[in-house]
Order: C-alpha cells, then structure tokens, then sequence
C-alpha cells in the first residue's frame, strides 16, 4: 500500500501541476483497470498496440486472449506469431492465455466473448487482492479495437463521465464500457450467466431485428448490467470513439470487410469446450523477463494448433 506521505506528495504534486499536462492527469486520476479480452486479430499490428498503449496510459490493463483458430468465420484462423503477441503483452498488470474454444450461449455466436471478459474480468480481482488495492473502475474493450486519435479522446475525458459517481455503466460504441468497480465488475466477473432472450417466440422485441435470426448480443449484454443500475439512471451510450481494426485475413474472408456476408458462419473442425484450455493467470506479468514472457506465449500458442491440427 502506498505510504501516507507518498500520497500527500502525490496529491500535492497534482494541484500544483498545470492541468492538461500528462503527469497532472496520471496523479489526478482515480485508479482504473482495463481488460482487454477476446481473439488477437489485429492486436499484433504495431498502430494497434501503439493505440492501447496511448489511451490507456497509467491504467493498469489485463489481457484475456484466445490464441488459437477461432469458431467464428470471422475470427482468425492461422497462428499467430508469439514474438509479436509477446511484445504486445509486455507491460501488461496480467495475462491469461487461452488456448482452446469455448462456447457460446443464447443461440449468438458473438456471446463467444463473454467467457473471455469474465475469466479477463475475475483476473482483475484476483490481481486487486494480491496487490491489495481498489480500483474505482474497470474498463472491458476487445484487442482489436482502435481507439480515434485526438485531444479530446482520451482516458480522463472517458472517466470525466462518470466523475463523482459511485455506480455506473457507460457504453461507448458498444465495444468500450465503463463500469463502476467492483460493483459493475461483478458483474462483469458472472458475464456467461447473462439471460438469453426467447428465441422461439421472438422476445423481447427490442432481442431482434429483422435481418437476423438470432438475438442482439448487445442486447443481451446491456441488459445483464442495467439490471443492477437502473434506479440510477448511470447509464450512457456514447459513439464515435473508435474503430474495429479488421485483420487482412478478414477482409479477404469477406470479400471486402462485409460483416454480414459472414456473420453466423462457424469454421469446420473446431471445437468449441464448455472448460477449454487456458493457462493460469499470470499477475505481474510485466515483472517477467522479456524471454519468460516470450517462452509463455509461444508455449501455450503451440499448443492451440497442436490441439486445432488433432
């Protein structure tokens, strides 16, 4: 824990600093964890890595990712290199590494994600008890999504939002949400126990659209954390402040980037467990030697396409 002094030193070194300055917004800013949960794709870009790195700068950020061939057509298929997966995890609070497919729920293959954010999610707790600290919230985005460039976007604008509150939920774009912590993270941390809609019956009617026949996991995904904030009307939905940055394989899958032309379409051959593999959660990952952190990576990526070629 930090010393009393340390802390006055910090708070004093804030209220003198100008405001706007980096260093003034680090020691102003409440403490935040970041999870960043899903399939790599493109987080082995280096604009991509480089736009995590930039927005989520002070914050402590977590990585759940599936490093194997996806289920999804839409979701890689070939392996990754671990050397630039290793470098992109390199200062990382903790990681976890997972290497097998895992199941979907509600009749939506896009609920696939959900495991993801609740094992990266159970993480940050285990992560705050070690170190034993709190954080005031806990941030879920995906590895490929970029954040736009600019003055305006950046983390303090995102926790300005939500300045003073102690509940909240706040959906930007549908691919960042603000939760409050550790209210919003629990559940976060009990994703995969969200409630399907009716599929046979089509309810509720705002679960459907009529181009698809499966439900909105947005949906199902906003209604799962409303539950809990409702009565304090915390929630927003703000757009526009980023991008999903699609690999090249995927745009030639799609015949030019369409979602829709792939959307529902699974790959044969994989195997999607209800316990799939994974790799313990390592916390300090960023203490790590350079060459442990890369001996993990390539480990447990081995043994995704071992288990994918079977």
């Amino acid at each position: 824990m930090m010393s009393k002094l340390l802390r006055t030193i910090f708070v004093s070194l804030a209220l003198i600093l100008p405001s706007g300055t980096a260093l003034h917004e680090k020691l102003s800013r409440p403490r935040v964890a970041v999870c960043v949960a899903g399939a790599v794709r493109s987080l082995t870009e280096e604009k991509m890595q480089s736009s995590l790195v930039k927005f989520y700068s002070g914050a402590d950020v977590f990585y759940h990712l599936y490093v194997g061939v996806e289920l999804s057509l839409r979701g890689q298929r070939k392996m990754v290199d671990p050397y630039t997966v290793a470098d992109a995890l390199a200062n990382a609070s903790g990681v976890r590494l997972q290497y097998e497919e895992n199941q979907y729920t509600c009749g939506q293959q896009t609920t696939g994600k959900y495991f993801k954010v609740e094992q990266c999610t159970r993480m940050v707790f285990s992560y705050a008890a070690f170190k034993n600290i709190t954080y005031y919230a806990l941030i879920l985005t995906r590895p490929d999504y970029m954040m736009n460039s600019g003055p305006k976007f950046t983390l303090s604008w995102m926790l300005s939002f939500v300045h003073g509150k102690t509940n909240f939920y706040h959906n930007f774009g549908d691919e960042v949400v603000l939760l409050s912590y550790p209210g919003g993270a629990l559940f976060a941390a009990n994703l995969t126990q969200a409630e399907c809609c009716n599929i046979s019956h089509r309810e509720p009617l705002q679960c459907f659209t009529d181009n698809l026949v499966e439900p909105r996991p947005n949906y199902i995904f906003e209604r799962h954390f409303l539950r809990l904030y409702e009565d304090e009307k915390a929630y927003h939905h703000i757009q526009g402040i980023g991008f999903i940055l699609r690999t090249p394989e995927f745009k030639v899958e799609s015949g030019g980037g369409s979602v829709w032309q792939l959307h529902g379409k699974v790959k044969p051959g994989v195997v999607a467990y209800q316990n799939p593999g994974m790799s313990p959660p390592f916390l300090e990952w960023n203490l790590l030697e350079p060459a442990l952190q890369q001996h993990l990576v390539a480990h447990y990526i081995h043994k995704a396409y071992v288990n994918h070629s079977a």
